[in-house]
């Protein structure tokens, strides 16, 4: 599911930059034509099962916090996956200025977005074979390094290099999203699955939306270099106090790993 996901937003980017060389109000007029398909959402129903559990279970919110609260692996899952989603959005913006810096043609922002979101569901198909081939330590670290080492490498190799290693943040998107998304379903009945992967969605957007007006005043005030390197320290710091605990942790990360620990 991420391959396809991060295939389709590839395939937009392509078509999306080819429609902007054309003209902005030509790319405008074309989202909002793709977008009318999304009106058949409205039509959209809960099965009745899960009608029939809600109705059953008001309180379901509280299970839900009650839940994330009680079970360190679960809130320590469910924190690096907001983590990880701001990390990714926080740079989705960063690097369009930044190609903008380095002088990359408009022509070929599609073609880097479109690298960019295919590079991550190519990672996000692996994880499972990669997860049984090296164990969850190893793959959960390298989930943590790789966004540091894509926003400092971004910040001291400004140019074609900093673009290359920000191609590291998508692998460790990928991989991160399939295992953390993972784990919840697993550890989270399916009454209120759905319920905490749109609170981690939440987190998200909240944490960006705090974050990433700070980003925009800092670029302007001290440069996108100093940003990114501050973002590097930040996620570094964000790593050691919540990834790593959940690295160290004797606790598998879903039912599935526990053989492997």
């Amino acid at each position: 599911m991420k391959l396809a996901g991060q295939t389709g937003a590839a395939v937009s980017a392509l078509l999306g930059g080819a429609v902007v060389t054309l003209s902005y109000g030509h790319l405008l007029w074309a989202n909002a034509i793709l977008s009318i398909p999304t009106l058949l959402v409205l039509g959209v129903t809960e099965p009745p099962i899960a009608l029939e559990k809600a109705k059953q279970r008001p309180e379901g919110f509280k299970d839900v916090l009650s839940a994330l609260a009680r079970d360190g692996t679960t809130r320590l899952v469910f924190l690096n996956l907001v983590v990880l989603g701001t990390a990714g959005l926080v740079m989705v913006w960063t690097r369009q200025r930044y190609w903008q810096d380095v002088g990359v043609p408009l022509a070929l922002f599609g073609v880097l977005d479109a690298a960019y979101n295919l590079l991550s569901g190519l990672a996000g198909g692996s994880a499972a074979r990669a997860s049984a081939r090296y164990g969850r330590r190893p793959l959960l670290a390298t989930v943590g390094v790789l966004p540091v080492i894509a926003y400092f490498g971004m910040a001291w190799f400004f140019g074609w290099a900093g673009i290359v290693l920000g191609l590291l943040i998508q692998i460790s998107r990928g991989l991160g999203d399939v295992l953390f998304l993972n784990a919840l379903n697993e550890r989270i009945s399916s009454a209120f699955r759905a319920t905490v992967i749109s609170m981690a969605q939440l987190g998200t957007r909240a944490s960006f939306a705090l974050l990433g007006p700070l980003v925009g005043y800092g670029i302007d005030a001290w440069g996108l270099p100093s940003v990114l390197s501050a973002l590097g320290i930040l996620f570094s710091i964000v790593f050691v106090l919540l990834l790593l605990p959940l690295i160290l942790r004797d606790t598998p990360l879903s039912p599935a790993d526990g053989p492997r620990e």
